[in-house]
C-alpha cells in the first residue's frame, strides 16, 4: 500500500485532464476510464526536448493510447486480443447452442486453453500446436483416455476447435494468416479389433438383463449402448422423444452428429424397462442424473460393475458399438443396415458401395439381428 501510494505521489503535475507528470516531466501517467473500466499507462519521454515539447509529446502519446482503447473496444480483434477471448466470440457467435458445441468446448478448456488461452492471437506458433497434440497423446480428461487421446480425437480437437477459431480470428482482421494445423499422422491404427464378438454381445446381453433385472433406469441405459447408440445419444434422450404407440424413439438434430432427425425402431427388451421407469418418472430426460436431475456425465461406477462381471477390461460405452457392428457384421448384416443402425448419414463410413441409409426400417432389422444373436436358447 506504501508503495502504491508514494508511487501516486511521483505524478504530482498535471498536464491535462488523466494526464500526470513527475517533478521534472520526464515521466507521465495516463489515467482514464473507458465503458466502465479503467486503463492506465505510464510511459518515459527524453529530457532532451524541451518541456514544451515533453508535454506536447505526451498529450500525443496519451491520445494515441486512448484510441487504440476506444478502437480495440468497438473492433475486438487485433493482434494482442488473447485467444480465450476469440474462443469465447467464436462460440457466442458462430455455434449453435448443442451438445455438440459443449463437447467442442470443453475439448477447448481441456487441451487447448492450458496451453495457449491467456496468448495474445497473434504470437500462436507452431510449436504451441505442436505442444498441444503431443499433450493430447500423453493423457486424457477422462476415464477412457486417461492414457492418451485417440488420434481421432486429437483431429477432431485440430479440426473442428483449434482452426475454426483461429480461422474466425483472421477473417476478422486479428492475425494475417493462420500457423501450421496440420493434422497429425496415425501413430497406430485407431479401429479396435474386437475378438469372438458375437460371444461378448451375448455375454453383455446376459449380464445387463441379470445385473439390472430389478433396476429398469440401467437396465435401459445399457441396452441403448448395446443396441448401438452413442452415450451422448442416450444422456439426451427425453420422453418427448419416445413413441410408444409406434414403437420408436427420435435422436433429434441437436444431439447427434449429422445434424438431421434420426428415427430408430424401439427393441422389446428396451421397451418393457422404459415402460417401468416412465410409471416412476417425473423428469423431462430419461436418464436423469440420481443427484443432480441434469444430465448424466458417465455411468462410470455402473460400467466398472459390467466390466467386472463380464472380464470385458475394455469396455467403455463407445466400445459397445465396436462390439455390435463386429458381431453383426460376423452374422452376415450388411453394411448398409449396419450403417444406418449405428446413426451414419452414409454407408460409406462401413463400405463407400451404398449412398444412403433409412435409419427406422434397417435399425428394425438391426435389432432382429441382435435379438436372434442374444438368445439364450442360441
Amino acid at each position: 500500500m506504501a508503495h502504491a501510494n508514494s508511487f501516486k505521489k511521483k505524478f504530482v503535475h498535471k498536464v491535462e485532464t488523466g494526464l500526470t507528470a513527475n517533478d521534472d516531466y520526464t515521466q507521465f501517467r495516463l489515467r482514464f476510464k473507458l465503458e466502465d473500466k479503467e486503463y492506465t499507462k505510464t510511459f518515459n519521454i527524453k529530457a532532451s526536448f524541451s518541456l514544451r515539447d515533453r508535454k506536447r509529446l505526451a498529450r500525443r502519446e496519451a491520445d494515441e493510447y486512448r484510441d487504440s482503447i476506444h478502437e480495440s473496444l468497438l473492433n475486438p480483434f487485433n493482434a494482442e486480443t488473447k485467444v480465450d477471448k476469440i474462443a469465447e466470440m467464436y462460440f457466442a457467435k458462430k455455434c449453435t447452442p448443442s451438445s455438440w458445441t459443449r463437447d467442442r468446448q470443453n475439448m477447448y478448456k481441456n487441451y487447448i486453453q492450458p496451453v495457449i488461452g491467456k496468448k495474445a492471437v497473434s504470437k500462436v506458433i507452431e510449436h504451441h500446436i505442436l505442444t498441444i497434440v503431443d499433450n493430447m497423446r500423453k493423457g486424457g480428461r477422462t476415464k477412457q483416455n486417461e492414457k492418451g487421446n485417440s488420434h481421432r480425437n486429437i483431429v477432431k480437437c485440430l479440426k473442428q476447435v483449434l482452426k475454426p477459431i483461429l480461422t474466425y480470428a483472421m477473417v476478422n482482421g486479428a492475425i494475417d494468416r493462420l500457423p501450421p494445423v496440420d493434422m497429425p499422422k496415425k501413430e497406430t491404427a485407431s479401429k479396435k479389433f474386437v475378438e469372438k464378438p458375437i460371444d461378448k454381445l451375448k455375454l453383455l446381453h446376459h449380464t445387463i438383463m441379470e445385473l439390472y433385472k430389478d433396476e429398469p433406469f440401467y437396465r435401459a441405459l445399457f441396452l441403448f449402448a448395446l443396441f448401438g447408440r452413442r452415450w451422448n445419444e442416450i444422456r439426451t434422450l427425453e420422453w418427448q422423444h419416445i413413441d410408444f404407440q409406434a414403437n420408436t424413439y427420435v435422436v433429434v438434430a441437436e444431439h447427434n452428429k449429422i445434424g438431421i432427425d434420426q428415427y430408430y425402431d424401439i427393441p422389446l427388451v428396451i421397451r418393457d424397462a422404459l415402460l417401468e421407469i416412465k410409471d416412476m418418472s417425473s423428469h423431462a430426460l430419461v436418464f436423469p442424473s440420481p443427484t443432480t436431475g441434469k444430465e448424466l456425465s458417465s455411468p462410470r461406477w455402473q460400467l466398472e460393475k459390467i466390466k467386472k462381471a463380464t472380464g470385458i477390461e475394455e469396455l467403455t460405452m463407445h466400445y459397445f458399438r465396436h462390439i455390435l457392428v463386429s458381431a453383426l457384421g460376423s452374422a452376415g448384416v450388411s453394411a448398409q443396415i449396419l450403417s444406418a443402425s449405428l446413426g451414419h448419414q452414409h454407408s460409406g463410413t462401413v463400405t463407400s458401395y451404398y449412398q444412403t441409409v433409412d435409419h427406422l426400417s434397417h435399425s428394425q432389422s438391426a435389432n432382429e439381428g441382435v435379438l436372434k444373436l442374444t438368445n439364450e436358447d442360441n
